[in-house]
């Protein structure tokens, strides 16, 4: 026996409800996952189309690959050492080893060594004089300085001369020489690259030895003297300059030194013809006598 059911008037309108329900379900599921596809409709139901996705929410374009930079001429190998920055045109460039060429006149210490080669000459005088009988010396001094201030020079000098004779018939029975030592004061008279100009001022003891006269060649006079002034100008060429003001010159120089006679002692064997009694040429003082001086100069700041 077959039985059949069949649904009454009052459940159909719930059937036909709950299906379409599930079709809005399934319209909305589709919907969420792919918000570009258009919705199918459902049948039986009229559906707004869904609006156009906004500018925002689409994915911007993706970049171009940057093109590799080119390799500039100068680069170097990842494994070389750096290079020192290159010095741009008009940069100061000087540093401490670089030589100063206004170094030398603003030093205000240390020492200056000094060696000089000069000429003088006497004026005339009394016979009682330093020169008497010794009108010419070839002196070769040297000098030691010591830089209180840049302008400013303390220092102490001497000499050994040959010395000339023209009181003797014989040259080889005639010898004369002459010692000088003293102190001395000395400033640049201006300042400058390459030449700089100089004055000193100077004291000495002077003394002169005369072996040998005429007629006499065993006889000997030692004269001493005072030089009251020893004043010279000159000026240096800069040859060589160095870090700190350390400089190497050389230059002429002229002057005159003046002074007198304080003392003398010796023996002469010639008294009045006899030739038998040596007479004592001894005595403390004397007349004033003037050189006149030139030369060449070099010094060296070590």
């Amino acid at each position: 026996m077959r039985s059949s059911i069949r649904l009454g008037p009052s459940l159909t309108p719930f059937f036909a409800g709950a299906a379409t329900v599930a079709s809005l379900m399934l319209i909305g599921g589709r919907a969420f996952a792919d918000p570009a596809a258009p919705a199918p409709a459902a049948s039986g139901t009229a559906l707004e189309p869904l609006p156009p996705p906004s500018p925002s929410s689409t994915p911007p374009p993706a970049a171009a690959p940057a093109a590799p930079a080119a390799e500039s001429p100068d680069a170097l190998p990842s494994w070389a050492p750096p290079l020192a920055p290159r010095a741009s045109v008009g940069a100061d460039t000087t540093t401490a080893d670089k030589p100063d060429p206004e170094a030398d006149t603003r030093r205000a210490e240390g020492i200056r060594l000094g060696l000089e080669l000069g000429f003088a000459r006497a004026f005339s005088g009394a016979e009682d004089r330093l020169n008497a009988g010794t009108p010419t010396l070839l002196p070769l001094g040297v000098s030691l300085s010591f830089r209180t201030s840049p302008s400013l020079l303390l220092g102490f000098h001497g000499y050994a001369a040959l010395a000339s004779r023209d009181d003797c018939i014989s040259a080889d029975s005639c010898r004369a020489r002459a010692y000088a030592f003293g102190g001395h004061i000395e400033t640049p008279l201006a300042r400058g690259q390459s030449f700089i100009p100089w004055l000193r001022y100077a004291v000495n003891y002077e003394i002169l030895y005369q072996g040998g006269a005429p007629l006499d060649p065993a006889g000997h006079v030692y004269r001493g003297a005072f030089d009251f002034f020893d004043l010279r100008i000159g000026g240096d060429f800069v040859v060589h300059r160095g870090s700190a003001g350390k400089t190497a010159r050389i230059g002429p120089f002229a002057g005159l030194v003046g002074g007198v006679l304080v003392n003398q002692s010796g023996v002469s064997n010639v008294n009045g013809g006899s030739g038998v009694q040596p007479r004592s040429l001894d005595h403390s003082s004397g007349s004033a006598h003037l050189w006149f001086s030139m030369g060449v100069r070099g010094t060296l700041d070590p």
